[in-house]
């Protein structure tokens, strides 16, 4: 559940070991951590861990060493003609072998099972498979074994069923079918094998348990020819050898669907937790061998034989035997044991067992495994027959050639040995054959089962000779898996040790030959063989039967794949054993043992050993003899504990001695110390239920006290930490002798050098925990209970200054493995102490004099302050920190309360222990400063639950304190200023109640500020500088303090008739900081507005910047530079920069380091300033501005620095920019007003408007979209009008955004400057903006709707010239006006006429891409039908009627028709240009542009049709000066118009350079490069040339096509002007 809950992220609860949550308040610390330690304790050494290995029963977990896989057979996708048999096992790739027992399933021809029982329920569980295992290469193999004939070759020849392993016969005779009479045997014949991979199953990282996912196996077949390799097909299949192997079914579709899924913990564990897996059909397969682990519930009796291979020669035969296997078991009389052989579990057993046959294979590889199940009594009077035939197709019975057998025991009683077998195979010949003709029953004695290691006799082979078939080689493998039958002849020998008297020593030392798996396999029984001879009165063989029991308790105790046993032991100890004499025998040998030890100096080899083992065993070795003397007791009826207790305790003493002994010149006795305070406390329990507890506490507090310091320090740690949990410590007198020793131990531990933090020794970690558990498990004994108050004042003299002086070493608290734990410590025993007895401890009862007391209290506030500083709990161990700090809050408290003493307070000279005031002053604020006790980020029903059971602990501490600063009230003036940054930091918590206690102490160190003439200067700084440093920094306070602070502050300062003044002023002032703080603050926690931002941080600077303050000035100005750049706005970055470096001058004056700049002089500061501001400029492509701030740079070096290297460098720059200027295109940035209506918005943008600087390539839906993102809960407005009140005063937030234009305020000439130039001086620089509605006044003229449209023109004025220092500007002043229809026309033709003469100069500039979007232009002017716009001027403003309603317009209007003509001369240099640059695809459409457009000049600069009485015939195009001379239009066109297009060639053109004149409108013109001349036409003028004669001088004859006619096969890019036009359609030109 806790852990499900950590994942969530919700706070974790302590529990018990039954899941039950803590009662906390009954519980000390010390319990409440070690059970969250214990449980979820990952990010440190886990002490759990270590209670796992000094455990008194040591058990470990061993359901991680055991691994099983449930298996279910889904359906078999495969043609089987014949019945089958599979067989499921787990094989080892890298073993080569199964290393499991076979699951068996009978299926017939169509793969279904034969048993009924099993269909959709064929499932097998494959047990006790270890770590081991399945970190090898791990398959599931799947084997069918087809039955029937040895070749198919005919479908039809399949009977429908067919008896398997002697289950009916084959029909035979006249009764045989006809589809059969040539298939006439039926044998076992390999069929397929197939493989699937279980390491991914076994990972549980991969491997989902719940997952029900069925898997398809693909099963293999060896080809005919290579029937041979049949035992090798696993290799192959790895291999991918398709020479050998071949998948079944087509494309290898063949194969078996599977279900698995993986088990893990021991089989009693799967058991109880998967009940449902295990059904009457569920069939368990245990591995081939016991695991590694061995657990005492495993009771087996099983020998599997496997069937490896043979050699049989042909003799006289021309082809190998088709060789059959029957196995049988039976006894000695020649009476067969039915029913005892299993293939493979899941099926009934058999009595005859026939093995797969290969087609004429001489020198077959079964690999067949089978199981014997027979009792255990059977196996002495029983052995295995093996009858081998040939199988052949005829009808006659087949008797066996030959024959094997192998005895299941040998004559010493044992078990036959595992492994291979090289049996003794006899011909069948007539005198071994009864009378009868049958088989004989038993082979005697003169006849051998396994072939002898040396040659035979003559005289064995005399008797032999007729029978023994030497050419045939036989080899089988035993495995043999029994917990009744031994394969060890000494454990026999053991076991009857009363027959065999005159060996017994020979006999017991022969145990540690056993090897440890046979040992505990049989321990009950050698358990019992030994405690009999132990319990024998008078035996002179007690010594060796003691080191047999020894030796096997030694393994158990110690060995930890054996650790389980140790239950088991305790089990046998208190059911099974009965030796009611053996603890004399044990207790006499054992004395006499550690005396020779002890008095005899240098053991031998054999005898270390002993010692070594006795202890290791000691635990078990007590516990036999205590239970021994109390089965005598309760056997006699009468004790004698005196002399028992004491041989006990004489055995202690004993022990004493040994610890006592100095081994510098004993190499061994230091293991040997070692492994004796190691092992004796676990023989606690049954020591203080034996002995009296005080004599037992001296001997265990001696055993504590003596031995090497350097050698045993874990285990003296251990064996303290079990002294502390045992039983003995409850009893007073017991407690008394022990807990000082106790103590006295860990405080010498704490304070050695063996303690990493000193010496960085080995293994200091795992004793420092061992040291962390003992004083936990003090505490839990001491905790609430009033009796040991002699114990915690002792705990406070001795341990206490142990640990604070360890936790005042910052680098073990960095070291969270150490710290956690001492910190854990020291707060549990702080925790025990009674605030009573604590404060009675600080009395000056306890110490000698008010120094140590006052250095006691300061070394306590810094112990405790550092416990404060570092937070080494995780976050959701919520209710272990707020408990710490209910600890330390009540021991502050405390120690508070001694600073009260006049000792401490006043000093003999009547001054105050500033010091030390002030520490606890920082104390207390470090305390309500911690993450956990802000209770407002937490949830309502958490909060609740902390107030309940620990109030708000701030104000706790706060009335604390605030009650200790009223008491030192004549002293305030020693504490300004450095406890105003304490109060005021404090005084931003959000609880009301502490803003309302903690504020109106400003007044009070105000006042005695200006009491004191301080400057007001400084308090305002020191204000000014904590607000910014707490509230901008670390966003603390909120409005609610803003008006708190205002309103106490300024009513007590009104009633101050001297300071009323000053104070209103200072508060004042101090309000509007706020409010800006908490601006800035506001828009970072509650929006992702950039801009928004940058705003409230720009209102900051500009405030610092207003009341000098030039230090936070400069340090906001960086502040807001690095935001800039994270959102690389560069520009506004070098700006920025700007106003600190403007500031600077060339000095040499030495400069503190800001931020990223050293400490340097003012000169390379302003340098340094000047390059980064270049470098900004130049990222954000302003080059016109790099260049003005490098020629300071230049001007600087020049004239003052002489750093000529660094002048040449800046001109080089300079140069770069100016190329730069010309060369790289850069994009017109776009402007936006946006308006910001309603409440929602952060105070400064509240119903207000913003001129906006677009990003790069940025357009009104883009900067929109951009604004809904950043202010996700805004409502887009839809129109442009002035929103109501009701908008105005809403909580919401409304949005309004609109393009606006830049007014250009600088003035450009027209000519002679690059464009380029031009247009960043359109954009840049620029304060004014104007935005234009269109409206009708009036009635509106259908027939041309530009005689009534009107615009509304809005000037817009910012506070400041874009670029700038933001990326927006609010708008200082706007101006609205009207413009005329006359007036919209003028600028909609001039700015059309600049548009296009500004493209046309850009693409003569070498920017040919831009051909497209002159041919849009074009088309939007010159044709008509699609604009209609110079027809629509002239019916609006060229009338009689208009110049009469309007006699002022006439300048107007001569201005609009200049303007129109000038429009025309730039729309024939276009087409000029348009005719030499469009692709082949776009003449029509140039045709057409070319018509229109001399139909446009006709109308405007002939006689004909003229509406303007004053223009004269004398046109622009015939005027001297005109920059267009020449019908150069024409002469492009008819080059371009290709020869296959003219009637007739009427020019012919000249590759080479020449200059021709042409007569062009009275003019000679000379064109030079490729030139056309005119061959068959007189010279003529363009303006008098009509379309018919067009047609005639090589034009095309076909009729021009509309451009709405033409496809886009003609000319790609007509898309793209029928968008423009259909957009375009209602505009002006």
């Amino acid at each position: 559940m806790e852990s499900g809950n950590r994942e969530l992220g919700v706070q974790l609860l302590p529990r018990d070991i039954h899941g039950r949550t803590f009662d906390i308040p009954q519980h000390g610390f010390s319990d409440l951590y070690f059970s969250m330690h214990s449980k979820f304790g990952d990010y440190t050494d886990n002490l759990n861990s270590i209670e796992i290995n000094i455990s008194p029963l040591g058990e470990q977990s061993i359901s991680q060493h055991f691994h099983h896989l449930f298996f279910s057979l889904r359906t078999v996708v495969l043609q089987m003609l014949f019945d089958t048999e599979m067989f499921v096992s787990i094989y080892s790739a890298s073993l080569g072998k199964r290393i499991s027992e076979q699951y068996r399933v009978c299926m017939d021809q169509k793969g279904v099972p034969k048993d009924q029982a099993k269909l959709l329920k064929t499932y097998s569980i494959f047990t006790n498979l270890e770590t081991r295992d399945i970190q090898q290469e791990l398959y599931l193999m799947i084997e069918i074994v087809r039955f029937g004939p040895f070749e198919i070759r005919e479908a039809g020849l399949v009977p429908s069923s067919l008896p398997i392993q002697g289950g009916g016969t084959v029909p035979r005779g006249k009764n045989k079918p006809q589809n059969m009479r040539r298939l006439q045997v039926f044998v076992r014949r390999p069929y397929a094998v197939g493989l699937f991979p279980l390491n991914d199953v076994f990972a549980l990282d991969n491997y989902k348990e719940d997952e029900d996912v069925d898997h398809l196996v693909t099963m293999y077949q060896c080809l005919v020819t290579k029937e041979g390799e049949y035992h090798n097909i696993p290799q192959h299949i790895f291999s991918k050898n398709d020479s050998i192997v071949a998948p079944l079914g087509p494309r290898g579709s063949g194969g078996v669907f599977i279900n698995i899924k993986p088990l893990h913990g021991t089989l009693e564990e799967i058991r109880s937790s998967n009940s449902y897996l295990f059904t009457p059909q569920t069939a368990v397969c245990d591995r081939l061998s016991f695991p590694e682990i061995i657990l005492p519930e495993m009771k087996r009796n099983d020998l599997y034989i496997r069937l490896k291979t043979g050699s049989f020669p042909k003799y006289t035969k021309k082809t190998d035997k088709n060789l059959e296997i029957e196995v049988q078991v039976k006894r000695n009389d020649g009476s067969i044991i039915q029913d005892c052989i299993l293939p493979g579990n899941g099926e009934p057993p058999l009595t005859n067992y026939f093995s797969t046959v290969f087609y004429h294979n001489g020198r077959p590889v079964w690999n067949d495994i089978i199981k014997l199940s027979l009792p255990a009594n059977e196996y002495c009077n029983s052995h295995i027959e093996f009858l081998f035939r040939h199988k052949s197709n005829n009808d006659k019975d087949e008797r066996p050639f030959s024959l094997a057998f192998l005895r299941l025991m040998r004559e010493d009683g044992t078990l036959i040995n595992d492994g291979d077998h090289d049996m003794m195979v006899y011909k069948v010949t007539s005198s071994l054959l009864t009378k009868d003709g049958d088989m004989p029953k038993f082979l005697g004695s003169e006849f051998k089962d396994l072939k002898p290691l040396v040659p035979l006799t003559r005289d064995e082979i005399r008797i032999t000779k007729d029978h023994i078939a030497n050419r045939e080689i036989f080899l089988i493998e035993t495995i043999a898996c029994s917990t009744m039958l031994t394969k060890n002849v000494n454990i026999l020998n053991i076991l009857s040790w009363q027959k065999k008297s005159g060996m017994l020593p020979s006999v017991l030392t022969a145990v540690k030959d056993i090897p440890d798996e046979d040992m505990v396999l049989f321990l009950d029984e050698l358990l019992h063989a030994i405690f009999r001879l132990l319990n024998e009165e008078q035996s002179l063989h007690h010594s060796y039967a003691l080191a047999a029991l020894i030796h096997l308790l030694s393994l158990l105790s110690m060995e930890k794949k054996y650790f389980h046993f140790k239950k088991y032991l305790d089990q046998y100890c208190d059911r099974q054993f009965y030796s009611t004499m053996a603890y004399r025998a044990m207790l006499a040998q054992s004395m006499a043992l550690l005396q020779k030890v002890i008095f005899a100096g240098e053991l031998l080899e054999y005898e270390q050993t002993m010692v070594r083992k006795f202890f290791k065993a000691v635990t078990y070795f007590l516990k036999f003899v205590i239970k021994s003397r109390l089965l005598h007791v309760q056997a006699m009826g009468v004790s004698t504990g005196d002399q028992f207790e004491s041989e006990l305790l004489g055995l202690l003493d004993l022990f004493v001695k040994l610890m006592k002994i100095d081994s510098k010149d004993n190499i061994s006795l230091p293991v040997v110390q070692a492994m004796a305070i190691q092992n004796i406390p676990y023989c606690f329990p049954d020591l203080i239920s034996t002995l009296p507890p005080v004599e037992l506490s001296l001997r265990l507090g001696e055993i504590m006290s003596v031995g090497r310091e350097d050698k045993l320090i874990r285990y003296r740690l251990i064996y303290i930490l079990h002294t502390i949990r045992s039983s003995i410590m409850l009893n007073t007198e017991a407690r008394c002798i022990l807990f000082p020793k106790i103590v006295y131990q860990i405080v010498k531990y704490l304070r050695s050098p063996q303690l990493s933090i000193h010496s960085g020794a080995s293994h200091s970690t795992s004793n420092l925990n061992y040291a962390v558990l003992c004083m936990l498990n003090l505490y839990s004994l001491i905790y609430g209970k009033e009796e040991y108050s002699n114990e915690i004042q002792l705990l406070c003299k001795e341990l206490m200054p142990a640990l604070s002086q360890i936790l005042q070493n910052t680098q073990l608290l960095e070291d969270t493995k150490f710290g956690v734990h001492i910190i854990s410590s020291f707060i549990g025993l702080l925790d025990c102490i009674q605030d009573e007895q604590f404060s009675l401890y600080m009395s000056m009862d306890n110490f000698p004099s008010a120094e140590e007391l006052e250095e006691f209290i300061s070394h306590m506030f810094n112990v405790i302050s550092l416990l404060l500083e570092n937070s080494i709990y995780p976050v959701d161990w919520m209710i272990v920190q707020l408990r710490k700090d209910f600890i330390l809050l009540t021991k502050i408290t405390s120690i508070s309360d001694a600073l009260d003493l006049e000792v401490l307070c006043i000093s003999e000279n009547n001054e105050i222990n500033k010091k030390l005031w002030l520490s606890f002053f920082k104390l207390s604020a470090k305390f309500c400063l911690q993450e956990e006790l802000q209770l407002e980020f937490l949830s309502e029903f958490s909060r609740q639950n902390i107030l309940e059971r620990y109030g708000d602990m701030r104000i706790t501490m706060i009335e604390l304190m605030v009650g200790k600063w009223r008491h030192i009230e004549k002293f305030h003036f020693v504490f300004i200023p450095s406890v105003f940054e304490i109060f005021l930091h404090l005084s931003l918590l959000p609880p009301k109640t502490l803003r309302t206690i903690l504020i109106p102490l400003f007044y009070d160190i105000m006042k005695i500020s200006f009491r004191e003439e301080f400057s007001t200067f400084k308090i305002e700084s020191e204000f000014i500088d904590k607000f910014d440093t707490y509230i901008s920094g670390s966003s603390m306070g909120d409005t609610d303090y803003v008006l708190i602070f205002n309103t106490l502050l300024k009513d007590l300062f009104q009633k101050d008739e001297v300071l009323s003044s000053i104070g209103t002023a200072l508060i004042k002032q101090l309000t509007d900081l706020l409010v800006r703080l908490m601006d800035f603050k506001t828009v970072e926690r509650q929006f992702d507005a950039p801009d928004i931002k940058m705003k409230a941080m720009f209102n900051l600077l500009n405030y610092y910047k207003e009341m000098g303050r030039d230090e936070m000035y400069i340090r906001y100005i960086y502040r807001f530079c690095k935001m800039l750049v994270d959102r690389s706005y560069f520009i506004e970055a070098g700006y920025t920069l700007l106003l600190h470096a403007d500031v600077l001058n060339w000095t040499s004056v030495r400069m503190k380091p800001v931020g990223d700049y050293p400490a340097q002089s003012e000169s390379e500061r302003k340098e340094r300033l000047y390059l980064e501001i270049i470098d900004y400029f130049d990222k954000g492509k302003m080059w016109e501005y790099a260049i003005e701030q490098a020629k300071k740079l230049t001007q600087y070096y020049e004239t003052q620095s002489f750093s000529f290297s660094s002048l040449a460098s800046m001109y080089n720059r300079i140069a770069s920019f100016y190329s730069k200027i010309i060369d790289e295109v850069r994009p017109s940035p776009e402007y936006f007003r946006v308006a910001f209506y309603g409440m929602g918005f952060p105070q400064f943008i509240q119903n207000s408007q913003f001129i906006y600087r677009g990003l790069d390539f940025e357009n009104l839906q883009s900067f929109n979209e951009r604004l809904s993102v950043e202010f996700p809960n805004a409502k887009i407005m839809k129109t442009l009008r002035y929103p109501d009140v009701e908008i105005l005063e809403s909580d919401d937030q409304y949005l309004q955004s609109c393009k606006v234009d830049p007014i250009c305020e600088i003035f450009l000439p027209e000519e002679d400057v690059n464009e380029r130039i031009k247009s960043f001086y359109k954009v840049n620089s620029v304060c004014r903006f104007r935005h234009s509605r269109p409206f009708h006044k009036g009635e509106k003229d259908k027939s041309n709707e530009f005689k009534t449209l009107w615009l509304e023109r809005t000037i817009y004025v910012t506070n400041g010239k874009f670029p700038g220092l933001l990326k927006s500007f609010p708008v200082k002043s706007s101006e609205i006006r009207d413009v005329s229809p006359l007036e919209y026309a003028l600028e909609t033709v001039e700015s059309s006429s600049m548009e296009l003469k500004e493209l046309i100069s850009s693409i003569k500039s070498g920017n040919a891409q831009y051909i497209n979007q002159l041919s849009m232009r074009l088309n939007g002017i010159i044709d008509a039908a699609v604009m209609g716009g110079l027809k629509n001027y002239e019916d609006a403003f060229f009338t009689e009627e208009y110049l009469l309603s309007h006699p002022d317009k006439t300048d107007d209007i001569s201005l609009l028709k200049a303007h129109i003509r000038e429009q025309i001369e730039i729309c024939q240099e276009g087409i000029r240009l348009h005719g030499k640059l469009c692709e082949e695809s776009l003449y029509p459409f140039h045709q057409r542009i070319e018509s229109q457009f001399s139909i446009l000049k006709k109308k405007y600069y002939t006689g004909k049709n003229r509406r303007d009485s004053n223009v004269t015939e004398s046109v622009i195009f015939d005027q001297p000066n005109s920059p267009y001379e020449g019908n150069g239009t024409q002469l492009f066109r008819d080059l371009l118009v290709p020869q296959s297009r003219t009637r007739e060639n009427s020019y012919s053109a000249k590759s080479t350079r020449v200059s021709t004149k042409t007569k062009a409108y009275g003019k000679q013109i000379s064109i030079t490069g490729k030139v056309l001349v005119k061959t068959s036409l007189p010279t003529k003028s363009v303006s008098s040339i009509s379309e018919d004669d067009e047609l005639e001088q090589g034009r095309p004859q076909k009729p021009l096509k509309p451009i709405s006619s033409l496809k886009l096969s003609d000319a790609p890019d007509l898309q793209l002007f029928e968008n423009f036009n259909r957009n375009n359609s209602s505009s002006n030109c």
